[in-house]
């Protein structure tokens, strides 16, 4: 009985003596920042497994379900889902065959397996797709591909310095898969490529992609389409001096380009003389340099401005498919006839046409919106035109005034039947260019406004 109310006290006593830690009961409830609760696992995505060939139909998976999709390839191989997922082989991960890129370059004879990512907001279509390369000489044969499902076409370039190549590939959106494995999306048409400079596309002013190399280049091109690639015909020609012809061994779409030694704040601009018409809306004057578009919208019936920034060698770049074989184009290289200032809400200017139909140009002070016309002695048949823009399109100033952020972008057009025009945005530096039918002989007075509020 002794030792048992002895063992009683020891175990009260030991009770006593040990150290606790009380928890409060809110903190029973919940942790406390110090304490750290793990989270159960999420479920992981349920698989859907297949096995294709090249060739195949497309596989559609269920919402939130994961794809394995494995396939038989051969060593060298591209291939591609066409959307995001990873390749592997013999459970090891394949790098892309170029970076920023979907394709992947097979790198034995094997079993392979693309693992696609489930989304949990629909249903997917993915497919096995085999890339085919075909060579592609500069000023060679064109490459024309035949449709087949699962089959994506490739383009075979090889460049060399000094190079300046046209690519038609068919296509808006370009893929461009260069020699040092990077490789560039962009957007526009045709492709523009030229080693150590950036890579561009006609219609549009901007890089869109890094500079070109020289060695072996692939471009995505559409299937089923004529497609060509053809290097620049470049051809040295002076303001208002003697007709040059264009002329190329094949037909195909290419860059003209007119080199000149240009004077600041000249207006220049083609025109068509014999044969093949060349003009077009995607021309661009210094086109790797300090690149600007024509000056002003112009209608298809006649060729883009261009009004210099600086004094000095200078090209005027334009695009045509028009010339190759016996069919050569013979342009000539204008200079417009500079007139007094318009002034905005300052007296009338007066352009005088005198029926060669050379181009006259004013540069506008001031900042206005409404150009107002009149005309004398210009009969019905006598066309002209006058247009207003900025010197250089399609470029945002550091006080944007319009809905879109690009307010300096005004441009207006008048005629002998549209005597008034306003332009939505402002005008930055503009330009007003006459444009006279040949023969036409008369008057034009403009008045460039501010209009009241």
């Amino acid at each position: 009985m002794i030792r048992a109310r002895a063992l009683v006290a020891s175990v009260l006593l030991a009770a006593l003596t040990t150290p606790q830690t009380a928890i409060a009961p809110s903190a029973a409830a919940a942790p406390s920042a110090a304490q750290t609760t793990v989270a159960p696992a999420a479920a992981a995505a349920p698989v859907l497994r297949k096995f294709v060939a090249y060739g195949d139909k497309a596989v559609w998976t269920p919402k939130g379900s994961r794809l394995f999709l494995s396939f038989e390839g051969r060593r060298g191989d591209l291939v591609t889902t066409g959307r995001f997922a990873r390749l592997f082989s013999r459970g090891r991960a394949v790098r892309p065959a170029w970076e920023d890129s979907d394709l992947f370059r097979l790198p034995r004879d094997g079993r392979f397996t693309f693992r696609v990512p489930a989304n949990r907001f629909g249903r997917q279509r993915v497919g096995l797709v085999k890339a085919r390369v075909h060579r592609l000489a500069v000023d060679g044969r064109a490459l024309r591909t035949s449709n087949r499902r699962g089959h994506i076409d490739l383009a075979a370039i090889r460049l060399r310095r000094g190079d300046r190549v046209t690519v038609d590939s068919g296509r808006y959106e370009q893929r461009v898969y260069l020699p040092d494995g990077t490789s560039c999306v962009g957007y526009g048409e045709p492709l523009l490529l030229r080693p150590g400079h950036d890579i561009r596309v006609a219609n549009d002013v901007s890089a869109v992609c890094d500079e070109a190399l020289p060695g072996r280049t692939l471009v995505r091109v559409r299937t089923g389409r004529r497609v060509t690639a053809a290097r620049a015909v470049e051809v040295a020609a002076q303001p208002d001096g003697a007709p040059v012809t264009i002329s190329a061994e094949r037909r195909a779409l290419r860059e003209v380009v007119l080199t000149f030694d240009g004077t600041a704040d000249d207006l220049v601009y083609t025109e068509d003389v014999a044969g093949a018409r060349l003009s077009d809306s995607n021309s661009a004057l210094d086109r790797w340099g300090a690149t600007n578009p024509g000056l002003l919208s112009h209608t298809d019936s006649v060729s883009e401005s261009f009004v210099l920034r600086t004094s000095g060698a200078t090209e005027i770049s334009t695009m045509t498919d028009a010339v190759g074989g016996a069919r050569t184009a013979t342009v000539r290289l204008r200079k417009g006839v500079r007139v007094a200032d318009l002034v905005t809400d300052g007296p009338t200017l007066d352009i005088s046409l005198d029926g060669s139909g050379t181009r006259l140009y004013a540069f506008a002070t001031g900042t206005g919106r409404r150009l107002e016309s009149t005309s004398q002695d210009l009969g019905a048949d006598e066309g002209w035109s006058v247009e207003l823009g900025p010197r250089s399109p399609w470029t945002c100033g550091q006080e944007p005034g319009g809905p879109l952020g690009c307010g300096d972008n005004g441009f207006a057009r008048v005629s002998a039947t549209v005597p008034v025009a306003t332009s939505y945005f402002f005008l930055r530096e503009p330009v007003a260019v006459a444009l006279p039918a040949p023969g036409a002989t008369g008057t034009v007075s403009l008045r460039l406004v501010t209009p009241s509020p």
